[in-house]
């Protein structure tokens, strides 16, 4: 995740008073495992944003990476 300015090629989701670009490679991905999931955590050993794909098996929270 970097902060960039939006590229004309770059695909715009705009809630409230949130924008999220998005670089069209990555918009398939996304697509394909049902979405993003946004939250915030705040606990001892993380705080902030957490962006994850919604469909996808074994994520960090599960164990299944080296997050």
């Amino acid at each position: 995740m970097a902060l960039d300015e939006p590229k004309p090629e770059d695909l715009i989701f705009e809630r409230g008073v949130y924008k999220i670009v998005f670089d069209p490679q990555i918009t398939s991905l996304i697509r394909e495992n049902g979405g993003l999931a946004i939250d915030y955590v705040d606990e001892v050993y993380r705080k902030g944003y957490l962006v994850t794909l919604k469909n996808v098996a074994g994520g960090c929270d599960s164990g299944g990476c080296s997050c």
